[in-house]
C-alpha cells in the first residue's frame, strides 16, 4: 500500500514546488484546498471550535455557528458550511493587502484561524502577504501575553444577572509587573441590554434568548474597581499552566470574537459557558460542565480547579483579590481588643487627627484607611465627611515611619473547593397528625443560610427552582416550590458606624398554607426588610417585618403582615444550626394569626454530602431526617 501511495506523494511535492516557483496564487489555493480535504481540516475539532459551530436540525446532523454576525464569516454560507468557510479563508490568506491596509486582511481579522491553517498545511512564509497587523499587535501588547487567568467574581445580590457570580479572562503580559498588572487586557462576555430596560422584560428576555450577547475588552483595573470597590465582591484569579503556543492561540481567537454577536441565554450559554469555549480551542482543555441545562460560574470554576491537561493540573496558581469590604473585615479581625477599642474611639471622636499624634500603630491606621474608603465606596453615611476623614488619616499615615501594609488573610476556602451548586435530598418524615413517610427535595441552585461558604455571598441565601415532595400513607403531595428565594443580611462584622445592618428577603412560589393541610398548595409572594447583627462570634441574627400576598383559599387572608426572626450558629466547620420563627397576621381579608417555627441542624460529613435534622411546627409538628448530595 505504501508503494502505491509513494508516487502520488512525490507528485504532490513536485506540484507544490512547481506552484511555489511559478508564484501562482490560484494554483496554490487549489493545492491547499486539496490538502485540507485530504486532512479533513474543515471537520476537525479545532476548526469547528474556532468557528463556534453547534449541532442543529433533526438529530443534530446540521451545523450552525453560534455567532450570527455576518462579518465573522468570509464565505456567504460560512455560518453553516465549515468547508466553504475554510476554502474562503485559504483564498483570503493568499490575497494581496488592499488599499484599506493590513488590518482588513483576513489574516489580521482572523489571526487564530490563519495561524492554525498555516501550521496544519505548512504554508511557507513567502506565501503570507501580511507581516504585521497593527491593531491586533497593539491590542495584544505585541505578542507579549505569556499566560492567561480565569477571574471569578463572587455573587452580588444587587443585580439578578450577578447572583451566581461572573467569570472573565485576564491576558497577562510580560510587560506588566506585579504593580502594574491592572493594565493587562481583560476579556468579558455579557448580554447587550438596552438602557433603562424594564426589569420584567430583562428577566424574561435573559432566560428565553431575547438578547444578543458578545465579548468586550477593557483594562483589568476597570473590573477590580467595579467588582471589588463598588460592588464589594471578592475576585479569585486562576492562572493557567499553558504552553506559549496555546496562549497565543487563545489571545488570537479572543481578538476574532470581540464585538461579534451571539444569542445570550442566562442559564446555559452565558458568560461562564462562552469563556470556557475560548479556552477550549486549545486541545486537551475540557472545562464546560456538561449534561445539565444550566452553566453556573461556580460549576465552571470547580471543574477548572480539578482539570488536567496532558497529565498536569491546568491551574498552577490561585490568587485571592479581596474586596474593599473583605480587606476591612480581615484587618479589623486581626486587631487586639485594645486596638479595636482605640479605632472605635478615633471614629467616634470629632477631634482632628493631629490630636492622635504618636498614639496609633500602623495596623490601626491602615484599618482606619480601609474603613473610610469602605464608607466612601458603599455610600454609607455622609460621603463628603468620610472623604475628609480619609484625607486626614492618610496624612497621618504619611508622617509615620515607613512600614509595609500587612497582607490580608486569604479566605479559608477558594470557590473551586466549595461544594457543588445543586442539591438533592431523600428524607424520612414523621408528622404528628398524618403519620410517617418519606420526602424528596431537589434544588437546582444555589445555597441557603446553612450551606453557604466563602464561595457565596455571606449571611445570605439564593434558591431558585427548589421543589420539595412528600409521600405519606401512599399519598404524595408538593410541600413547597420556591421559584425564587433570596435572603441577604449584613451582620455588621466590625460594629463600626456605617457598616450597615440591613437585612432583606424576597420569596415567590407555591407553599402549603400550614403543615396540617394535606392537599393544599397556594401561590405566595412575600418580602421583608429589617436588621441584622452578630451578638457573638459565629452567631448571626436577623429580625424583619414584611408582607405576604397569597391565594385566599384554605382560610388564608389575601394579605398578611409578617414578622420574621432567625438565628444561624456555626457550631464548627461541619455543623450549623438554624432557628427561625415567622408570625403571620391577617392584614386584609379573613384569617387568623399563625406562628411557624423551624429548627434545622446540618452536619456536613463530606464536601458534597450532608445530613439535616429538621423540626417544624405550624398547626401541627413534623420531624424529618434527610441525607443530601450536591451535584
Amino acid at each position: 500500500m505504501f508503494k502505491l501511495l509513494l508516487p502520488t506523494y512525490i507528485l504532490l511535492l513536485l506540484s507544490a514546488s512547481s506552484i511555489a516557483s511559478a508564484n501562482d496564487p490560484a494554483a496554490y489555493h487549489v493545492y491547499l484546498v486539496e490538502e485540507a480535504r485530504e486532512k479533513r481540516l474543515a471537520h476537525s475539532t479545532v476548526w469547528l471550535k474556532l468557528l463556534h459551530y453547534e449541532p442543529v436540525g433533526l438529530a443534530g446532523k446540521g451545523l450552525e455557528s453560534a455567532i450570527h454576525s455576518p462579518e465573522f464569516f468570509i464565505a456567504p454560507d460560512g455560518r453553516h458550511e465549515p468547508e466553504a468557510e475554510l476554502t474562503a479563508m485559504l483564498a483570503g490568506m493568499l490575497e494581496d493587502v488592499s488599499a484599506d491596509g493590513p488590518d482588513q486582511h483576513p489574516i489580521c481579522r482572523f489571526p487564530a484561524r490563519a495561524a492554525w491553517l498555516t501550521e496544519q498545511l505548512e504554508i511557507p512564509e513567502e506565501w503570507i502577504p501580511v507581516t504585521r497587523c497593527p491593531e491586533f499587535d497593539d491590542w495584544s501588547f505585541n505578542g507579549t501575553t505569556d499566560s492567561i487567568s480565569v477571574v471569578f467574581a463572587t455573587g452580588y445580590l444587587g443585580n439578578p444577572a450577578s447572583y451566581y457570580g461572573h467569570t472573565l479572562l485576564k491576558l497577562n503580559s510580560s510587560l506588566q509587573q506585579k504593580q502594574t498588572s491592572l493594565l493587562d487586557v481583560s476579556v468579558n462576555y455579557g448580554a447587550i441590554v438596552p438602557d433603562n430596560e424594564n426589569p420584567l422584560a430583562y428577566i424574561v428576555k435573559g432566560v428565553t434568548g431575547g438578547y444578543d450577547g458578545g465579548f468586550s475588552h477593557i483594562q483589568y483595573y476597570f473590573h477590580t474597581h467595579n467588582y471589588g470597590e463598588n460592588e464589594l465582591r471578592d475576585l479569585w484569579e486562576y492562572k493557567l499552566d499553558l504552553p506559549q503556543e496555546a496562549v497565543d492561540l487563545i489571545v488570537a481567537h479572543a481578538w476574532e470574537v470581540l464585538g461579534r454577536k451571539y444569542t445570550y441565554y442566562f442559564f446555559r450559554k452565558n458568560c461562564a459557558y462562552r469563556m470556557a469555549e475560548l479556552l477550549q480551542v486549545v486541545e486537551g482543555v475540557d472545562i464546560i460542565p456538561e449534561n445539565r441545562p444550566f452553566t453556573m460560574p461556580q460549576s465552571l470554576i470547580s471543574k477548572l480547579g480539578s482539570a488536567d491537561r496532558v497529565g498536569a493540573p491546568l491551574v498552577n496558581q490561585i490568587i485571592y483579590h479581596p474586596s474593599r469590604q473583605s480587606r476591612l473585615y480581615s484587618r479589623f479581625r486581626a486587631l487586639s481588643d485594645q486596638q479595636k477599642a482605640r479605632v472605635r474611639l478615633v471614629i467616634d471622636s470629632e477631634q482632628d487627627m493631629s490630636q492622635w499624634a504618636g498614639l496609633l500603630s500602623h495596623v490601626e491606621v491602615d484599618t482606619l484607611l480601609d474603613y473610610y474608603q469602605y464608607l466612601i465606596k458603599s455610600e454609607s453615611g455622609t460621603v463628603a465627611e468620610a472623604k475628609e476623614r480619609y484625607r486626614q488619616v492618610l496624612l497621618y499615615r504619611y508622617r509615620m515611619p515607613p512600614q509595609r501594609k500587612a497582607e490580608v488573610a486569604a479566605a479559608k476556602l477558594s470557590p473551586d473547593q466549595s461544594r457543588r451548586p445543586s442539591r438533592v435530598e431523600l428524607s424520612g418524615i414523621h408528622s404528628s397528625s398524618q403519620g410517617s413517610g418519606w420526602g424528596l427535595a431537589l434544588r437546582p441552585a444555589y445555597y441557603d443560610a446553612l450551606d453557604g461558604d466563602e464561595a457565596h455571598v455571606g449571611n445570605s441565601a439564593l434558591l431558585m427552582g427548589e421543589l420539595s415532595l412528600q409521600v405519606i400513607d401512599d399519598n404524595w403531595k408538593i410541600d413547597r416550590f420556591d421559584l425564587i428565594n433570596i435572603e441577604s443580611a449584613n451582620t455588621q462584622v466590625t460594629g463600626l458606624p456605617g457598616d450597615g445592618r440591613e437585612a432583606w428577603m424576597l420569596r415567590a412560589g407555591w407553599v402549603r398554607p400550614d403543615l396540617a393541610c394535606t392537599g393544599c398548595l397556594s401561590p405566595r409572594i412575600e418580602g421583608a426588610w429589617g436588621r441584622a447583627l452578630t451578638p457573638v462570634e459565629s452567631v448571626d441574627m436577623t429580625a424583619m417585618v414584611g408582607a405576604a400576598l397569597q391565594d385566599k383559599r384554605y382560610g388564608q387572608a389575601l394579605l398578611d403582615a409578617t414578622v420574621n426572626m432567625r438565628g444561624v450558629a456555626r457550631i464548627s466547620d461541619t455543623a450549623t444550626l438554624l432557628l427561625e420563627r415567622v408570625v403571620r397576621m391577617p392584614f386584609h381579608g379573613q384569617g387568623t394569626t399563625r406562628r411557624e417555627d423551624k429548627v434545622v441542624l446540618r452536619y456536613m460529613f463530606e464536601r458534597n454530602a450532608d445530613i439535616r435534622l429538621r423540626y417544624r411546627a405550624d398547626q401541627t409538628t413534623e420531624l424529618s431526617l434527610g441525607v443530601g448530595f450536591y451535584f
